[in-house]
C-alpha cells in the first residue's frame, strides 16, 4: 500500500464530504499514519515526513503530494470566503479518477479496516470538531509537534 493512498481514502471516506481546510488535512494524514504505524499496516520510513511546524505536525511531501494530486486530477481543490475580511478556506474533494483510484487500492491493497479508520476520524476531525479542537487534540497526543506552533 502506497502512502498516497491515505489523503485519497480520507477524501472518499464519509460519502466522500470535502476536507475543510489544508491544516486540518494535513493533521488527519498524519494522525492517521500514526495509527497505521502503530498498528504495523505501515513503517515510519515509508510515509509523509512530518516536523513540528506553526500549527502542529506538518509535511511539506504531503503539500507537494496533495498539489500534484490536484495537478492530475485526482483531487480538486476548491476555495471559498468563510469571513468579511476574505480569509479562504480550502476545500477538498475526490475527483472521479481519484475514486476510482482509492476504491482499487482499497480493494486490492488495503486492510479492511483502513477505510473505517479512515471514515472515523474524518467524523471526527472534519465534522465533530472545530479547527481549534483539532489542533488541541493533535498537541495532547503529539506534544512533541507543538514546539514551534504559534497557537
Amino acid at each position: 500500500m502506497h502512502k498516497r493512498l491515505i489523503p485519497l481514502v480520507l477524501a472518499y471516506a464519509g460519502d466522500e464530504e470535502p476536507i475543510e481546510g489544508r491544516t486540518r488535512l494535513q493533521k488527519m494524514v498524519f494522525v492517521m499514519q500514526q495509527e497505521l504505524v502503530e498498528e504495523g499496516v505501515f513503517q515510519e520510513e515509508d510515509l509523509y515526513e512530518f516536523f513540528a511546524y506553526d500549527y502542529g505536525p506538518f509535511s511539506k511531501e504531503l503539500a507537494e503530494a496533495i498539489d500534484e494530486m490536484i495537478e492530475v486530477g485526482l483531487l480538486e481543490e476548491e476555495t471559498k470566503e468563510y469571513d468579511e475580511e476574505g480569509n479562504l478556506k480550502y476545500l477538498y474533494e475526490l475527483q472521479t479518477e481519484g475514486r476510482e483510484l482509492a476504491e482499487q487500492e482499497l480493494d486490492e491493497t488495503a486492510p479492511a479496516e483502513l477505510l473505517e479508520k479512515a471514515q472515523n476520524l474524518k467524523q471526527r476531525y472534519n465534522d465533530d470538531l472545530s479547527l481549534p479542537e483539532v489542533i488541541d487534540e493533535v498537541y495532547a497526543e503529539y506534544p512533541e509537534y507543538a514546539e514551534d506552533s504559534v497557537y
